[in-house]
């Protein structure tokens, strides 16, 4: 029996915007990441100052969103 290997494409880029960490997918939207332990935050404990900088962060030009993009 062979052994399956799966390789893991990422196409969803991540930022840094006013202290949030998050990947944004131009079709799934975003994900606040916590940046000390590098995983998804659970939604319900994400706090309302973080969606609003997710909120300011969408109304940006793509210059200016490249700019505060970490990867």
């Amino acid at each position: 029996m062979s052994e399956l290997k799966i390789l893991h494409y990422n196409f969803a880029k991540l930022y840094r915007f006013n202290g949030v960490t998050f990947e944004w997918h131009d079709y799934l939207g975003p994900i606040i990441i916590n940046r000390h332990t590098e995983k998804e935050r659970y939604y319900k404990n994400i706090s309302l100052r973080n969606w609003a900088a997710i909120s300011k962060f969408s109304s940006l030009n793509d210059k200016q969103k490249e700019e505060h993009r970490i990867f």
